[in-house]
């Protein structure tokens, strides 16, 4: 016999209600088939799921959220509800067609799912859409303004604490469900303390909980893997398999974040919002406009792929005003483009702005750009900078930590180590941050996420600290740093680690020449 004759044996008259439950259909005909087991918590989100319009949960990696929450519950809500219209929302294009392939390799894997596909020239079927025989229709599509243009049941958002555009969700995502009343499910793991997770949080309309791997009260971690236990050795958390293998291993700072759920704090960002937010002038914009009382100086992460999936190149623009202050007026940002169009489109800015200094991070490009550069551009001091190892493993140390302290040359310290924010006047280093303006509240987002997502990590063998950004770029945080470099750059600074009562404290110190 097969599935079906065992589940109608089984269940008789009461399957069909059975199947309505999302949990008994996720179970029986999807997991179970595979040999997978539903953890309680995971039945947890399905009752929650169908149970509260607006949801924002967040979970440690690799719980199941992904394969629970959006693929496993689309599927039940497509097959259980005619003409049924749902769509999972991920980071990228690339990620929304990896997830609408396993949602295609879910119903296909399955003997009851795999007949009910339509074969009807009538409905969609291809990489970002599969209609099913009964008129329910599954798309993934990726976060972006595209999405407004479509009136559906149910939107599932993947990964959401990776969303850089916060508006979409008020502006493009929330009204594509307004005509259905329909439900907006998120899930994630942290980024940020600013990230989508966290502002969700702040509204009221979602129901908002955390699933970390474990707490004193609870062990998450051993409900989704009873056969795997957590090991902490030195600075590194381990999950070792059933032979005690290592299967991985991970840093405390990527373990915090990514299964205890709690991103940077103040101790572990090299960027604190608090050193960060005194920075920032409200009634300033961001903007491209030359005052010729200013200089200019620049700085240039250079992504050497053009694929669509690679790096950003980031140019970064600060103004030094007559009066001394420092001032971020720009921030230009790509990727996808080709070697030889970026390398004209570099030109072109550094052509616009004529900068006293340009400093571009060579590591990735190699000396032949940066002459291409100079060649195209006459006059203007152009440098190149490696951040590889050897002679230079200590540079991006250095531009990262006069970073820092541009950041904190905006208080006023005392000779007991109080401090006091300076006033707006008075500052060094400013940031616009005009919240009415879309553009300055566009790019200062995404410079501010990168710069809180900027960590600290102390090797306990080497007794070194290593800067690097925890998310997944920090191509803002480096052409910041070479930008601030050509602006302030002279002498040396190098990261110091000292021992104190409470861990390790970080100190910076000037090297003279």
């Amino acid at each position: 016999m097969g599935l079906m004759d065992d589940l109608v044996e089984k269940y008789g008259k009461e399957l069909n209600k059975k199947l309505a439950d999302p949990t008994f259909f996720i179970d029986e005909l999807l997991f179970k088939p595979k040999g997978w087991i539903m953890p309680p918590y995971g039945k947890e989100w399905l009752k929650l799921a169908y149970k509260h319009k607006r949801i924002n949960f967040t979970a440690f990696r690799s719980s199941g959220k992904t394969e629970i929450m959006l693929i496993a519950q689309a599927i039940h809500r497509a097959f259980t509800q005619k003409n049924w219209d749902g769509i999972i929302i991920s980071n990228s294009l690339k990620q929304s067609t990896e997830v609408l392939r396993r949602v295609r390799d879910g119903i296909l894997d399955s003997e009851i799912l795999r007949n009910s596909l339509s074969s009807s020239k009538y409905h969609e079927q291809n990489k970002t859409t599969l209609t099913l025989k009964n008129g329910s229709r599954i798309r993934s599509l990726p976060y972006n303004d595209n999405i407004r243009m479509n009136h559906v049941d149910w939107v599932g958002m993947d990964e959401i604490g990776l969303y850089r555009d916060h508006d979409l969700m008020k502006s493009a995502i929330t009204p594509i469900v307004t005509a259905k009343e329909g439900s907006i499910h998120c899930i994630g793991t942290p980024m940020s303390k600013i990230d989508l997770i966290h502002k969700l949080r702040d509204n009221k309309s979602y129901l908002s909980k955390i699933y970390p791997a474990y707490t004193e009260k609870m062990d998450l971690f051993k409900q989704r893997y009873s056969d795997r236990e957590i090991r902490k050795v030195g600075g590194k958390f381990q999950i070792l398999l059933a032979d005690k293998s290592i299967f991985e291993e991970y840093d405390s700072l990527t373990w915090n974040r990514e299964f205890l759920c709690v991103p940077l704090g103040n101790e572990d960002n090299l960027f604190p919002y608090e050193l960060i937010e005194q920075s920032f002038q409200y009634d300033l914009t961001m903007n491209n406009t030359l005052n010729t009382n200013s200089r200019y100086y620049m700085g240039i992460d250079f992504a050497l792929s053009a694929e669509s999936s690679a790096d950003f190149t980031v140019i970064i623009i600060l103004e030094r005003t007559k009066e001394g202050q420092l001032i971020l007026c720009d921030m230009i940002r790509w990727k996808g483009m080709s070697y030889n169009a970026q390398k004209v489109r570099i030109s072109e800015v550094i052509r616009y702005y004529k900068p006293v200094k340009a400093i571009l991070d060579e590591s990735s490009f190699g000396a032949s750009f940066l002459d291409d550069v100079r060649r195209e551009v006459r006059g203007v001091s152009i440098e190149g900078m490696r951040f590889t190892a050897g002679a230079y493993t200590n540079v991006k140390q250095d531009i990262i930590t006069m970073l820092r302290s541009t950041f904190e040359s905006n208080w006023r310290v005392y000779s007991n180590n109080e401090k006091t924010p300076l006033e707006n006047e008075k500052k060094n280093f400013v940031i616009p941050r005009e919240r009415t303006d879309g553009k300055t509240m566009k790019l200062t987002t995404e410079i501010l996420e990168e710069l809180l997502s900027f960590g600290i990590k102390y090797d306990e063998v080497k007794h070194t600290v290593k800067f690097e950004g925890i998310g997944s770029h920090d191509d803002i945080v480096v052409a910041l740093g070479l930008a601030n470099f050509a602006a302030n750059g002279s002498g040396n600074l190098s990261p110091m680690v000292s021992r104190g009562s409470s861990g390790y404290r970080k100190m910076f110190v000037k090297k003279t020449r």
